[in-house]
């Protein structure tokens, strides 16, 4: 298996979030620019439950808007939210993971404005999966 944020990155293209990885949405190393992107962490996890041959891994979902611009990146938190949640069961196309189940680990939660004063979201996800 590869590491989950690549599954999860490539989830979210697949659902329209974000377009092509390294362009607006990334993994483990956010980008300066675009200022509007998806940022994909892998944040440890539980230890893997070997009676039922699945790891239980967490990431986190990062998310960056243009200055001003909170109101849209809550509404698209919402929707990448509620969109990972009814993942249950799903298979992943590139290496035939078997996501069990995604739960949301904490809701929504406004990191505040960075530097540039753009507004910056997160979502801790825990994570279900198996390749068997």
């Amino acid at each position: 298996m590869r590491a989950p944020c690549l599954d999860i990155a490539e989830i979210l293209i697949a659902e329209s979030f974000a377009t092509v990885l390294g362009t607006d949405i990334f993994v483990a190393d956010e980008p300066d620019n675009p200022v509007k992107c998806i940022t994909i962490y892998d944040t440890g996890g539980y230890e893997p439950d070997y009676n039922y041959t699945y790891d239980r891994p967490t990431v986190q979902v990062k998310m960056r808007e243009q200055k001003g611009k909170y109101p849209e990146l809550y509404v698209k938190a919402l929707a990448i939210r509620d969109k990972l949640l009814t993942k249950q069961g799903y298979i992943t196309v590139a290496n035939d993971t078997k996501y069990i189940g995604i739960w949301i680990q904490s809701d929504i939660f406004f990191l505040g404005n960075n530097q540039n004063n753009q507004p910056e979201i997160v979502i801790n996800f825990r994570l279900h999966r198996t390749d068997k």
